[in-house]
């Protein structure tokens, strides 16, 4: 944690940017920047943090910057930063860009300097965009030392002023500008406003992506336990009921004096009783309420109208609703609940008939779209965001194995803003993301996960990879917990060779005259070009050997290739040779095989031959008196 006591300077174009650092939980908000006419300037940064990186790296910090919703994800970008008390500025290009989020690593070998951000350029298709930031910084003290959190407030006229954490700062008027008010919290609870996109199945240009962003950061609806909001599932009148009830605050219920007929033990229990007791359930199939009863839409709107008149709000308007076409669908108990909502513009009609469909079901994503709507005519500030974050302190490569590609992922001290339902990990090595794959992590106790990947899920390849670590919270959120990188070494032909060798004793056994005659058995010949060219990082042997297994057809070389590949495999001293044979229309040609020496003397193993001529034997014949002349 020590190499956190380091400053940053931070300020972002046209949006407020964040600072967190993992020691204080300071949060500050900088103020809003005009905009340089004179520079093309998309997008900006939604926030910037301070992650603690690697505990045996603590040489290196990373910084993150967050994209704003809907900015595309740059190709490229750049960091340029100056030292306190040095004018030459430095640049780090990003380590990382995936997730919409953009990280630069950066080495900290002094921990006590002051760094100081210039600018933040970026790439989207050959174009480039810069930010500058301001004059105006703000510089954080992380220091676990002080009694107290402090910050020191750079201005614009070249003053300063430390300040507590919590005060409010109301700076003076320049003749250019006016300096907006800082606004300075601790906030310990909540690392980002999200939005609907926390869910598996919502995205920003779906229509319920506001109202399921609503209700799920006032903590009023939550998702399922996939991970996803099931924007299209219907909705019964429960759990209907269960969200009314969560909006007025889940009050106690006496559930011995319901007569309902549902068990008192039902978590749902309190939420249904207690809509009964305020009437919003009147005149709803009498005590036969079920779970599983689904709710109509005219259901739905009733509900909400008589939550409205109990909450004592003006319900007094009244649309006419002759002008849908349908209206006469609306039953007689449903249709002043009806008449307010189009008057409130709650609903305007569905299709491009715009029908009531009062008997319709109600979806999620409808509930969701209702429940805003109430929220924000009548009580717009009655609900505040709930905290929804979820962090990984460390995530780590922990073990490669080179022979079979395995490796082994490692996350542990998970802090969350609600209990942890489970962890995955995306891992990749392309830039694009081409290879992704995404891997369920197993519990190991005391807030550690694994998972167990292989290269061959990431299309046999090495080098470095990111891993993004996704929580899952009881709620329903799957939250980005964090990244890191990690180097995978090995080679892509010895992990594809061992798969296909070890697939073939799995078929004949470890037995070298099976592994023989799989390859006589199951290789075609095919014509081809004298010599192929291996593919890069192959020698010819091996790629004759991929060749083979994959293609089951090749010339003598693949034949040698695969057979030499599973002798090796068993533990046999064996050569794969390339040489010339003699021609039963005279002279030699090029020809492939396999040597194996064994006590002593050495035999050649031919498969190829023995499958163009296997009346003859050709496994196994004595180097010094073969069946046909071999010249190596």
């Amino acid at each position: 944690m020590e190499h956190l006591k380091q400053f940053y300077g931070v300020a972002a174009l046209g949006v407020a940017a964040i600072l967190f650092t993992g020691i204080s939980g300071t949060k500050v908000w900088a103020q809003e920047l005009e905009n340089d006419a004179s520079k093309v300037v998309q997008g900006a940064f939604e926030y910037l943090y301070l992650e603690e990186t690697d505990s045996q790296d603590t040489g290196k910090v990373k910084i993150l910057m967050q994209l704003r919703d809907g900015d595309v994800t740059p190709d490229a970008a750049q960091l340029r930063y100056h030292c306190e008390g040095n004018a030459e500025s430095e640049i780090v290009d990003a380590s990382q860009i995936a997730e919409r989020m953009v990280t630069f690593t950066q080495d900290c070998d002094d921990i006590t300097k002051t760094i100081v951000l210039d600018a933040v350029m970026w790439t989207e298709n050959d174009t480039v965009y810069k930010v500058d930031f301001a004059e105006s910084q703000i510089k954080f003290d992380g220091n676990e030392e002080q009694a107290e959190n402090r910050a020191v407030l750079y201005l614009p006229d070249g003053s300063q002023r430390e300040i507590s954490v919590g005060e409010e700062i109301q700076t003076a008027e320049t003749p250019d500008e006016s300096i907006k008010k800082e606004e300075i919290q601790t906030e310990t609870s909540r690392a980002s406003y999200t939005g609907g996109e926390l869910f598996t199945d919502v995205k920003k240009e779906n229509w319920f992506y506001p109202a399921v962003s609503y209700v799920m950061n006032k903590g009023l609806m939550t998702g399922m336990v996939d991970g996803g909001f099931a924007p299209n599932k219907e909705l019964s009148k429960v759990q209907f009921a269960v969200v009314l009830y969560r909006m007025e605050g889940s009050p106690e219920i006496n559930l011995f004096a319901n007569k309902l007929s549902i068990p008192e033990n039902a978590s749902y229990a309190p939420a249904v009783f207690w809509a009964k007791q305020t009437g919003l359930l009147d005149g709803f199939q009498g005590s036969s309420i079920k779970l599983e009863d689904q709710i109509t839409r005219e259901e739905m709107i009733t509900m909400l109208f008589r939550y409205a008149q109990h909450k004592g709000f003006d319900t007094q308007k009244r649309a006419d609703l002759t002008q849908f076409a349908d209206a006469e669908k609306v039953s007689p108990s449903a249709k002043e609940a009806i008449s307010w909502a189009v008057a409130t513009e709650m609903i305007s009609g569905d299709g491009k008939d715009k029908l009531l469909n009062p008997q319709g079901s109600a979806s999620r994503a409808v509930c969701a779209a209702m429940i805003t709507h109430l929220c924000e005519t009548y009580m717009p500030d009655a609900f505040a965001d709930i905290p929804i974050y979820a962090k990984a302190e460390k995530i780590a490569f922990t073990a490669v194995n080179r022979e079979t590609g395995d490796f082994t992922v490692t996350v542990s001290n998970i802090t969350a803003s609600d209990d942890v339902k489970k962890v995955e990990v995306a891992l990749w090595r392309d830039a694009n993301q081409g290879d992704i794959y995404w891997y369920p992590a197993t519990a190991q106790g005391n807030g550690v996960y694994t998972v167990q990947g292989n290269v061959t899920n990431h299309k046999l390849h090495f080098g470095l990879y990111q891993a993004q670590a996704y929580v899952t919270l009881t709620n329903g959120l799957r939250i980005p917990a964090g990244t890191q990188s990690g180097t995978i070494e090995g080679s892509e032909a010895q992990i594809r060779i061992s798969q296909h060798v070890n697939d073939v004793y799995d078929q004949v056994g470890h037995d070298l005259y099976a592994c023989y005659k799989w390859v006589v058995d199951n290789v075609s010949y095919k014509k081809l070009p004298i010599p192929v060219e291996p593919k890069a990082g192959y020698t010819a042997d091996q790629w004759y050997a991929v060749m083979a297994f994959e293609e089951h057809q090749g010339n003598c070389f693949c034949y040698a290739g695969a057979f030499y590949q599973l002798a090796k495999g068993l533990g046999y001293d064996a050569k794969y040779v390339e040489g010339k044979v003699a021609m039963a229309a005279g002279g030699y040609g090029p020809h492939g095989w396999v040597e194996i020496t064994k006590d002593g003397a050495t035999y050649i193993c031919d498969p190829d031959m023995q499958d163009e001529a296997p009346r003859y034997n050709f496994y196994m014949q004595p180097a010094n008196s073969p069946v046909i002349k071999y010249v190596r």
